[in-house]
């Protein structure tokens, strides 16, 4: 099952440890490179950490949307 949690919900050492694992490893989906490059981002979550997919948001007259973080 495909969840999406806000960072502050996400179980970050098992994020990261999932983005450490992948084939398609990329240091822009660290939880620290996000945090420092994005204001507000969540992530949808596969299951228990089986896969994560990053998603930086931000909200502009009550509308929110998704948009490529700096320099990745």
């Amino acid at each position: 099952m495909i969840n999406y949690l806000e960072r502050e919900d996400l179980d970050l050492k098992k994020y990261d440890d999932c983005i450490q694992q992948s084939i398609q490893f990329n240091v822009f989906g660290f939880s620290w490179y996000l945090n420092t490059i994005c204001d507000q981002w969540g992530a949808y979550i596969l299951n228990d950490y089986d896969a994560v997919m990053p998603v930086p948001w931000r909200k502009k007259v009550c509308v929110k949307y998704v948009y490529p973080p700096f320099s990745s």
